[in-house]
C-alpha cells in the first residue's frame, strides 16, 4: 500500500538505537489529511516511518490526562 506523509514538526525525541531508528513525537500529515499526533518508530534516522500511532488533538489531551495521572516510577516497569 502506497501511502503519502509529510513530518510537519518533531515534538520530542522519545528514543534512539545504535541502528539509528528514532521514536518520535511528531506532527505528521498522512495521504493529504489534515495533521495528526504521531508516535512512531522513524527507520533510518528519521528517513522512513515504522510502526506507530496517530492520534486526534482530543485523543492526544486524553492521553496526557491519563499520562499525568500516572505514577511513572513502575516496579519492573517498561524503563
Amino acid at each position: 500500500m502506497a501511502y503519502e506523509y509529510e513530518k510537519q514538526a518533531t515534538v520530542a525525541l522519545l528514543s534512539e538505537d545504535g541502528s539509528g531508528n528514532r521514536k518520535e513525537l511528531c506532527i505528521v500529515a498522512w495521504n493529504g489529511n489534515p495533521p495528526k499526533y504521531d508516535v512512531r518508530i522513524w527507520v533510518n534516522g528519521g528517513e522512513k516511518p515504522g510502526r506507530g500511532v496517530t492520534l486526534t488533538d482530543s485523543e492526544a489531551a486524553l492521553l496526557r490526562g491519563a499520562l499525568n495521572g500516572l505514577e511513572l516510577d513502575v516496579p519492573g516497569g517498561a524503563g
